[in-house]
């Protein structure tokens, strides 16, 4: 059963109505419902305030992923642009400066074609 948050919560407030007109007939028959309508009313309170909050919560999450993303991004940049202040001062066609390199190389994926006719020996799994 999956009913809207609005339809569980117009179905409080109707069944809170039908208490107040049915309370004394209700209770002529044996049920007693003292209790019934503030409790509901206090049962639609909480859904109310947990859809709220679960509201805020998507919100921050989705500010807190653009955080995430503008760091990486942020964070990426920089140390390109140090790998290649590095490879610059090593000279690129060093052993150190083509390690340094690969630091950033093994994170861009490669297609079959280019890494089959690689032959500079490049291991990263491929």
């Amino acid at each position: 059963m999956s009913i809207s948050t609005t339809e569980t919560i117009g179905l409080c407030e109707q069944f809170v109505q039908f208490l107040q007109t049915a309370k004394t007939e209700l209770k002529a028959k044996g049920l007693d419902v003292t209790g019934w309508d503030e409790e509901t009313n206090a049962d639609k309170t909480s859904i109310v305030v947990s859809e709220n909050e679960r509201d805020n919560l998507t919100a921050a999450r989705k500010e807190k992923t653009k955080e995430v993303q503008t760091n990486k991004k942020r964070t990426y940049s920089k140390l390109s642009s140090r790998l290649d202040a590095v490879i610059g001062i090593l000279g690129k066609d060093t052993p150190a400066a083509k390690e340094a390199a690969r630091l950033r190389s093994n994170l861009i994926p490669q297609s079959k074609s280019k890494n089959s006719g690689n032959k500079s020996g490049n291991n990263n799994g491929g």
